[in-house]
């Protein structure tokens, strides 16, 4: 079930260079980040893990027990959201 303490939004990077601060935004935060991409699941902190993804389109974004307050979280991770994003 997804609630609002693990709300799972739709991400778009693109870009080599966008993966790599994506990643460097998001592990400024404790918690726990998956990136999802069909049947494959990484770690959103993890720069090797992404580039085994097809970065080029959207990947959902689930974020687990992040322990800084959401709304950070959240107001960091938006320039990354996909351009019809919705948090769920």
């Amino acid at each position: 079930m997804v609630t609002r303490e693990n709300p799972i939004v739709k991400i778009h990077l693109g870009t080599e260079d966008k993966v790599r601060e994506f990643v460097s935004t998001v592990s400024r935060f404790e918690g726990h980040f998956d990136l999802i991409s069909g049947h494959y699941m990484v770690d959103a902190k993890s720069l090797l893990g992404i580039f085994s993804l097809n970065y080029k389109q959207d990947v959902n974004l689930r974020i687990i027990d992040a322990i800084d307050n959401m709304e950070d979280v959240l107001t960091a991770l938006r320039p990354f959201f996909a351009a019809n994003a919705k948090i769920a």
